[in-house]
C-alpha cells in the first residue's frame, strides 16, 4: 500500500528533500505499513540494524512502535528514546522513519574491512575486493568509503565500507 503525500502531511516531500541516495530520490513511494516499509528499506539497501519497526530498543537505531498514544518513531540509544514523534496513523510514522533513515549515510554502507591498523585494513580491503572479483577501480567512488578511527588509542585504525545496494546490484548483474 502506498499513500499520497496529502495523507501524511507533507512527509513524502521531506523524505526526498533530505535524501541524496539515487535509489530513494527516483521513486515517489512512501510505504504506508510497517510490512511495506520493511521491504522498501531492504530494496534501498538500508542496513537492517539501522532500524526496527516493532518497538525494540536497539542501540543506535531508528524505531517505530504502536502504542496506546499512537504510532511513535524515535531514535534509540543505550535504552533511551530520543527525538520522539507521535503520529495518528501508521502511514505518517512510516514516512517519518523513512525520512530519518535516508538522512543517515551510514545506514546505506556495510563495513567490509577493519577496523584495524592502516596496513592490515588495507590488506583486508584488497582481499575483500579480490574475493568478490572486483579490481581496484571496479567500484564507483560513491559506492565505497574509508575512514581512520580517531578514538582508538595509538595509531589510527582504518575501516572500509561498501554501499549495500551497489554491491547487491553488481552481484546480481554477474549472476
Amino acid at each position: 500500500m502506498v499513500v499520497a503525500a496529502s495523507d501524511i502531511a507533507g512527509s513524502r516531500a521531506f523524505v526526498w528533500a533530505v535524501c541524496q541516495h539515487e535509489s530513494v530520490s527516483t521513486t515517489n513511494e512512501v510505504p504506508a505499513t510497517r510490512e511495506a516499509l520493511a521491504g522498501h528499506l531492504d530494496r534501498l539497501g538500508v542496513r537492517s540494524d539501522c532500524y526496527h519497526l516493532y518497538g525494540a530498543h536497539l542501540d543506535d537505531a531508528f524505531v517505530m512502535d504502536h502504542r496506546p498514544t499512537g504510532w511513535v518513531v524515535f531514535y534509540s540509544e543505550r535504552g533511551g528514546e530520543w527525538s520522539v514523534a507521535t503520529h495518528d496513523r501508521e502511514a505518517g510514522a512510516c514516512a517519518d522513519l523513512l525520512a530519518r533513515v535516508v538522512r543517515e549515510d551510514h545506514c546505506f554502507f556495510e563495513l567490509v574491512a577493519g577496523p584495524a591498523p592502516a596496513e592490515a585494513a588495507d590488506a583486508e580491503w584488497a582481499a575483500w575486493l579480490q574475493s568478490h572479483g572486483i579490481g581496484a577501480d571496479g567500484l564507483d567512488p560513491r559506492d565505497w568509503k574509508t575512514d581512520d578511527v580517531p578514538w582508538v588509542p595509538g595509531p589510527y585504525w582504518r575501516r572500509y565500507f561498501v554501499r549495500i545496494k551497489a554491491f547487491r546490484d553488481r552481484q546480481s548483474s554477474t549472476e
